[in-house]
């Protein structure tokens, strides 16, 4: 896994990395979980990443001691920390075989620890968005028929880039630079060059990213729809994770969907992508740097 703040830096930009930061700092965390992320035997005993999830959840609760007389900032601090325990964890699912076998088991072990210490896991779930991982990597394995249907697209369809009103070359250095990508050239041809045999890699553990950045860029008309009514469907066409796995069938539209109906616990993601929205809606248009 990479160093605490490698990760830190792949997920958060801003706003939102300094106040995990001064978060982790205050309840004196930084160095418990480098060490944790680290150590290879944990990626490596099933045991022990389960004794890891409880110690944090444990960890967590018991620092929230100290804002019973302030609700609303217990809530943002949860949130945060919620968020931050779930991109570490998509990165050790990373190194391990079947990630989903490993999400279904962590689950259950923080249901026994909330059950033990007398703890409401629902709102753990609400904080942690262990619930959307789950949905999201169990409709990853992709069914041949659906990657047959998926490809059954008209030819001409296609997402056309609206360039007056989004910087494309922006937006892939941008993606490139927060590792979602793999190639930028890639992404770029995705809306400006789309052939048959066209690949676009993207980061397996934040396919969420995705969903609700093509659901934003057609909601602002940087993108439009031709000859699909579906960006979702068509992005599935080219899209893969690192192995060049395909999504599933409707896996991106069913994540976006997740992720509107319940944005106060998607805020990472929501303003992540927000940022990056906003600076791509400029005229200015730098030429695309080579990978």
């Amino acid at each position: 896994m990479p160093p605490l703040q490698s990760l830190i830096d792949q997920y958060y930009i801003g706003k939102e990395k300094e106040e995990l930061l001064a978060i982790l700092d205050e309840f004196g965390f930084t160095k418990p979980i480098q060490y944790i992320i680290s150590q290879k035997d944990i990626l490596q005993n099933k045991e022990a990443i389960h004794q890891t999830a409880a110690e944090i959840l444990v960890a967590i609760n018991q620092q929230m001691v100290r804002y019973k007389d302030e609700p609303e900032k217990k809530l943002k601090v949860e949130r945060i920390l919620g968020a931050f325990a779930m991109n570490v964890f998509r990165e050790v699912l990373k190194k391990v075989p079947n990630p989903l076998q490993y999400v279904k088991s962590v689950k259950d072990i923080l249901k026994s620890t909330c059950e033990k210490w007398g703890w409401n896991y629902n709102g753990l779930n609400e904080r942690f968005n262990i619930e959307i991982l789950e949905v999201g990597m169990s409709i990853n394995m992709v069914q041949d028929t659906d990657l047959q249907e998926v490809k059954k697209l008209p030819q001409q369809a296609r997402l056309v880039w609206h360039h007056e009103a989004g910087n494309l070359d922006k937006l892939c250095i941008l993606l490139f630079e927060a590792k979602l990508l793999k190639s930028k050239r890639n992404f770029y041809n995705f809306f400006e060059k789309p052939s048959e045999d066209l690949r676009v890699k993207w980061d397996s553990m934040r396919k969420p990213y995705l969903a609700y950045l093509l659901y934003r860029l057609k909601e602002e008309k940087i993108i439009t729809s031709k000859g699909t009514k579906s960006s979702f469907a068509y992005a599935e066409k080219y899209f893969t994770d690192e192995e060049g796995v395909f999504f599933a069938k409707n896996y991106l539209k069913e994540l976006s969907s997740k992720i509107n109906q319940d944005k106060d616990n998607n805020k990472l993601i929501i303003n992540k992508i927000e940022q990056i929205i906003a600076i791509i809606k400029t005229t200015n248009k730098p030429l695309l740097d080579n990978d």
